[in-house]
């Protein structure tokens, strides 16, 4: 495990880097199955994931702030793209 997924792994998070060189685009979504759609939409419209985090749907402002702390690590972003879907949880 990379530096990057381990530090997200501490705090509950899932990221991944990708290996496309080009990628400059940072994908934080709540879901799997979200991330890997938004993925292809970004790819779809021309753009290049340089890594992409999954946030769980019960995530609270600080992890979002530790999420964006990880993209600031990498050196290849230029995007941030946050997809989130709210609603998930009943009552």
């Amino acid at each position: 495990m990379k530096v990057l997924e381990r530090i997200a792994f501490n705090w509950n998070l899932r990221y991944k880097k990708l290996n496309d060189k080009d990628g400059n685009i940072a994908i934080a979504t709540n879901g799997a199955g979200f991330s890997l759609a938004t993925q292809d939409l970004v790819d779809h419209y021309g753009g290049k994931a340089a890594n992409f985090l999954n946030l769980p749907s019960d995530s609270v402002f600080e992890d979002m702030i530790e999420a964006l702390r990880l993209f600031q690590w990498d050196k290849r972003v230029k995007v941030i793209l946050l997809n989130w879907f709210g609603g998930l949880h009943a009552p």
